[in-house]
């Protein structure tokens, strides 16, 4: 299998961002009570990790 590093900066990219947005704290600090319940950063947080984690594990198992 040939060694494709797009999914992985991909993926690496997909983590940071959703770090940042999580550490920045985006959606609730602009609009302070609409994100109480869905959509405040911590779930974008884990919904970017499971995204990137999903890249990174179907890569890996296709390098597998």
């Amino acid at each position: 299998p040939d060694a494709n590093y797009q999914p992985w900066l991909l993926g690496g990219v997909i983590y940071i961002a959703g770090s940042m947005i999580y550490g920045f704290k985006i959606p609730e600090r602009f609009v302070p009570v609409k994100f109480d319940l869905i959509g405040w950063s911590h779930q974008i947080f884990h919904i970017m990790v499971l995204t990137a984690f999903t890249i990174h594990f179907i890569d890996a198992w296709r390098l597998y």
